[in-house]
């Protein structure tokens, strides 16, 4: 096989280098900062000598490149080598690469005729895009998901008795929570992978402000207790609706029964697509850490698979419609209809007993009550 070319040399990009070492393939890797601890781990792991560099000081550059570098950036550095150098290959497991500058690639792929291969971007080590590109002919108007690794593993830590602090603590130093981890708790990560699998599906690009997302709030003890005793869960998803030429995105947390087959624990993710001729496709995989996502990308680097972004509808030009798609922009969803029956249900059987009454006005109301600083406040009017 030909030699390749690194970016980056993070916990994915070593993770990345472990596995293919054996194939004495990797010409050289490109960093930001050269760190000696870098150095010193690939002599360790690796007696012939591999060049680490700063970005475009080493004009050498192979025709493969495997990008580990994620945010924003990378768009830039690699037009900036794609015009050093004639590049036929670009493997990336940045997410934020692929969706924000979905158009600006496709164009450059074009031009160059250059194969992007993206299966790390999203879910980590889920063979999300591979079975999209392979069955883009079959009209999916559901997508269910539970794609950000972080949130899973935090809510599942809470939901086993660890507070907040400690949640966040434990995610961290399994190498599953990103630098700034607003990113998951907002819901963007999880925007940006829903806009790659739009723009798979669907053929269009949606703008992220476009997105309905709520954030996920960690709610108060009492509240976890009050769920863990009815066999109830949070869990943090991503759903897409399509009917007719209308797209419909959310965000948000739901409740969950603890049996359901929604309930994926730790870096766990799963993706749920159903179509009325196909049926339901489910899959489950670890979707966070540095292991699953590097196996993704080392798929990649061996696949057969045509150009990702080139003929995707080589096959179905049938089924390429010239009319316009419309994305449901609507308010914030406040409050999700199962929290509603869940609620409901749970407010009868606990509180009742104690003298609570729960005002019909308050069921009707269009929050998601169970995140409210004043929970106990709005939920119950106690009467003496």
């Amino acid at each position: 096989m030909k030699k390749l070319t690194m970016l980056g040399f993070g916990n994915i990009g070593r993770e990345f280098f472990k596995k293919i070492k054996k194939k004495k393939i990797i010409k050289n890797i490109l960093v930001r900062k050269i760190k000696k601890y870098d150095v010193l781990f690939i002599k360790k792991e690796i007696n012939k000598k591999i060049y680490i560099t700063k970005f475009y000081k080493n004009l050498e550059i192979s025709k493969i490149i495997v990008e580990t570098i994620g945010g924003d950036k990378t768009y830039k550095i690699l037009k900036k080598l794609i015009n050093i150098r004639k590049i036929n290959k670009i493997i990336t497991a940045n997410k934020n690469l692929i969706s924000k500058k979905y158009k600006n690639i496709i164009k450059l792929s074009k031009k160059k005729n250059i194969k992007i291969f993206f299966e790390a971007a999203v879910g980590g080590g889920i063979p999300l895009i591979k079975n999209l590109i392979y069955m883009n002919c079959v009209n999916f108007y559901k997508i269910f998901t539970i794609i950000n690794g972080t949130t899973n593993y935090i809510l599942t830590c809470i939901f086993n008795g660890f507070n907040k602090k400690k949640s966040f603590k434990i995610t961290r130093k399994k190498g599953f929570a990103e630098k700034n981890i607003n990113f998951d708790i907002k819901g963007i990560d999880i925007a940006y992978k829903l806009n790659i699998i739009i723009s798979l599906l669907y053929n269009y690009y949606i703008k992220i402000k476009n997105i309905s997302i709520e954030k996920l709030l960690i709610p108060k003890e009492k509240i976890i207790f009050l769920l863990k005793k009815n066999n109830f869960l949070i869990k943090y998803v991503g759903e897409i609706i399509k009917k007719k030429n209308i797209i419909d995105v959310s965000i948000f947390p739901i409740i969950i029964n603890k049996n359901s087959i929604y309930n994926v624990k730790y870096e766990y993710n799963f993706v749920l697509l159903k179509s009325k001729k196909f049926g339901k496709l489910f899959i489950k995989s670890k979707g966070a850490g540095r292991y699953p996502t590097s196996i993704s990308i080392v798929s990649d680097l061996f696949s057969k698979i045509k150009n990702k972004f080139k003929n995707l509808r080589l096959f179905c030009s049938n089924r390429i419609i010239k009319e316009k798609i419309f994305i449901l922009i609507k308010k914030r969803r406040m409050f999700n209809f199962y929290y509603k029956n869940v609620f409901k249900n749970i407010i009868i059987k606990e509180f009742k007993k104690n003298t609570y009454i729960i005002t019909k006005e308050f069921l009707d109301s269009k929050r998601i009550f169970f995140f409210n600083k004043y929970f106990y406040k709005e939920l119950i009017l106690r009467i003496k």
